[in-house]
């Protein structure tokens, strides 16, 4: 009997592994919940056959032969429906899985740049071969800003939701990144690094570079020069307190989102800077938003949404929801 419940037990488990670091339970960041409901199905099932089968040898050795001859048949049936039950929800949560697999999920690793490893996140895309592939920088180091700020989240969550591989990482000294930080010079090699990783896992696929706030600055300069990126967009530019005339000698397509509020970019600083700018184009004001686009950024995701539909409303298509 023991041996029966093990064997069960461990039938379980292997429909439902536990959490931990197997690629599906680790990295899987929207499906996670379908994955949950499919565990929670067959492990119910499971625990229903563990509780029927001692019931069922009682009734067996108290009832006449011709009462547990009938009380068998009805309950094999019960059984063998159960088990089918069973089979059904492990090849379902199989199928859905494998399906999945194939479609979107988080590669942690580590890039390897000029100052030491660099702590990076991919987020893959369901087309092996996407039309563009996407690096998103981020704020200043020295301020708290990693690869996590909410900003760069949202903006990579926007661009991955076009169906777009996004990278992200962290900065020398961010994070869990080594070396130390350099105010913006050697940053720019970090910068190049992420690139060179891009153009290795998606060879001949052009980049679009965004960058928020000291990410901006720094990985702008590097778009501005570098034949693998294609397009920008820049958001929060700190245009007060930093030098972003290198702008005026891009012909590449540029998207600047701004907040009305900006405390380090004010509006009247963005919009001179962007009357010199070379088309292609384009300046987007949130108003009434901060440096951090609180509570706006919504708009933020609706002002990439706009500059991709028009710029590439063939290439670039939300994915199915069906």
């Amino acid at each position: 009997m023991e041996k029966r419940r093990a064997a069960r037990r461990s039938t379980a488990l292997s429909i439902c592994p536990p959490k931990g670091n197997d690629p599906i339970s680790s990295n899987y960041h929207r499906f996670q919940p379908t994955r949950n409901r499919f565990c929670a199905f067959g492990k119910l099932i499971f625990w229903i056959l563990l509780r029927r089968t001692p019931r069922a040898q009682v009734r067996r050795t108290s009832t006449p032969r011709s009462a547990a001859a009938s009380g068998d048949s009805h309950q094999q049936k019960f059984d063998d429906a159960v088990r089918r039950l069973a089979t059904f929800a492990a090849l379902r949560y199989t199928r859905i899985d494998n399906n999945l697999m194939g479609d979107t999920f988080h590669r942690n690793f580590f890039l390897n740049g000029r100052a030491g490893k660099l702590e990076a996140l991919l987020w893959t895309a369901p087309n092996p071969n996407p039309p563009m592939a996407v690096l998103v920088c981020h704020p200043h180091p020295l301020f708290g800003g990693t690869m996590h700020n909410k900003v760069v989240y949202q903006t990579a969550k926007a661009l991955h939701r076009r169906g777009l591989p996004v990278l992200r990482f962290n900065f020398r000294g961010a994070g869990s990144s080594e070396g130390e930080h350099d105010r913006g010079q050697s940053e720019q090699q970090d910068v190049r690094s992420a690139l060179d990783y891009l153009s290795a896992e998606f060879p001949a696929t052009p980049v679009l570079l965004a960058g928020f706030s000291f990410g901006s600055w720094v990985g702008l300069r590097v778009g501005c020069a570098d034949d693998r990126v294609a397009e920008l967009i820049g958001l929060g530019l700190p245009v007060d307190n930093s030098d972003l005339t290198y702008l005026r000698e891009c012909t590449k397509p540029k998207l600047l989102i701004q907040g009305g509020y900006d405390q380090f970019g004010s509006r009247a600083n963005i919009e001179t800077l962007f009357e010199t700018l070379p088309e292609p184009k384009r300046l987007v004001i949130i108003n009434g938003a901060d440096h951090f686009f609180t509570g706006q950024l919504d708009k933020v995701a609706g002002a990439i949404d706009a500059w991709l539909d028009e710029h590439h409303s063939h290439a670039v298509e939300l994915p199915s929801q069906s």
